[in-house]
């Protein structure tokens, strides 16, 4: 890719992209506090719904790289981001607690399809030295989302409950999702 608009636009992709996914990942550690002052569930319950994404992204990343040869890249990103913008859409309307293990669980599988087609589209469109320099672009986009979800989410818990956290995270991934979708067509 030599035009520099075009590489401008797809690091941005795929920053916004990886973004998304830190929000829908690192949201119910934020949120975790506060779900259990109010007795949402308890630490055992809190601590395996957790368990459950970590484990299944640490699988998933392995699964991914496997079907990131044979799904198209644009593909997986938008079904990753779309399945995680229901997870946490989802997991606040449980009446149970224990049946967050498998929605977090899917949660994780879904935030496995992010990194490995990002890497893939951006070694085959960026030349070498490209990559190299722009890679480390798109990684300080978690350390944002991380940021942000530090900084925003005991607001949102403050004001609007600890409910809304999940709500706002499936709204990023969804629009994430939407401008990935559409913006990378011409790439």
């Amino acid at each position: 890719m030599k035009d520099g608009y075009q590489k401008n636009r797809l690091i941005a992709l795929c920053s916004i992209v990886y973004f998304a996914s830190y929000i829908c990942r690192k949201n119910f550690a934020v949120a975790m506090a506060g779900m259990l002052s109010l007795g949402v569930f308890d630490k055992g319950t809190a601590g395996l719904v957790g368990t459950a994404l970590f484990a299944t992204y640490g699988f998933g990343q392995i699964i991914s790289g496997f079907l990131g040869d044979r799904l198209h890249p644009k593909v997986m990103i938008v079904t990753g981001l779309l399945t995680s913008a229901v997870c946490n859409a989802l997991l606040p309307l449980l009446p149970n607690p224990v049946l967050m293990i498998p929605v977090w669980a899917i949660n994780g599988l879904a935030q496995a399809m992010m990194w490995p087609p990002l890497v893939k589209i951006c070694a085959s469109a960026l030349s070498a030295d490209d990559y190299n320099r722009l890679m480390p672009v798109i990684g300080t986009s978690c350390a944002a989302a991380t940021i942000a979800v530090y900084l925003v989410s005991p607001l949102i818990i403050q004001f609007s409950g600890w409910r809304q956290v999940f709500y706002v995270a499936a709204v990023v991934a969804t629009m994430a999702s939407f401008a990935w979708f559409v913006f990378t067509g011409p790439l």
